[in-house]
């Protein structure tokens, strides 16, 4: 064996007995403590990617979600069906059959009720009579005066009074003051010759739809 072969001695001080001795620079263990341990340990850079990808995922499942409510809260909902039950009257439909003439029943007509039936349970409407026009008798004729013409006839004249009770006139009667009947002339007429004995007083009324009107009363001196 040559000198160069031989294992050279570490030139340090021994470690006292019972002592580990401290690893050397560049040794087995060295190298073994430097490499990333994978199983069972977590290495730090890969815990950094973890929780990265931790927080994506829960960031996509929020997104998704949230997409999710707002196609629930905004999709169109189509109405119900309506009940048909509600379409169905509840009140019985009554069937009233008529017989004719020749005893045969008549087929009811629509709703049931045949149209001799319906007639005959609906009496038709009276017509409405027109309204009554507020009517009242006349005035007193106007400018009326009586006189003694001579040979047993007394004469007398007027005219039309002013309001007619909204009714046209029909005729004027001529009486004496103790109500006596005269006269009767037509609506045209305002003048009279009276052929009696003696007369003190004479009167003259309008006759209307009302009756006879008020009194033109004249004194014959």
């Amino acid at each position: 064996m040559n000198q160069d072969d031989r294992p050279t001695r570490s030139t340090g001080t021994p470690p006292p007995f019972g002592a580990t001795p401290a690893p050397q620079r560049g040794s087995a263990e060295d190298a073994t403590r430097e490499l990333p341990i994978v199983d069972g340990a977590a290495v730090p850079g890969r815990e950094r990617s973890g929780g990265r990808r931790r927080l994506l995922i829960g960031l996509a499942v929020v997104l998704v979600l949230a997409a999710i409510g707002a196609f629930w809260a905004f999709a169109p909902r189509s109405d119900p069906p309506p009940d048909r039950a509600d379409d169905v009257d509840s009140e019985p439909s009554i069937l009233v059959t008529a017989l004719s003439p020749n005893g045969d029943e008549e087929s009811p007509g629509a709703g049931g009720i045949s149209p001799s039936a319906s007639e005959s349970a609906e009496p038709s409407p009276s017509p409405t009579p027109p309204p009554e026009e507020d009517v009242t008798v006349a005035s007193e004729p106007t400018l009326f005066g009586a006189w003694w013409a001579g040979d047993g006839k007394y004469a007398a004249k007027w005219e039309k009074p002013v309001d007619d009770g909204g009714s046209p006139i029909t005729a004027y009667v001529v009486k004496d003051c103790s109500g006596g009947q005269l006269k009767t002339l037509g609506p045209n007429s305002y003048t009279v010759d009276i052929y009696i004995d003696e007369l003190d007083c004479m009167t003259v009324q309008a006759v209307n739809a009302a009756g006879a009107g008020e009194i033109a009363r004249f004194w014959i001196e």
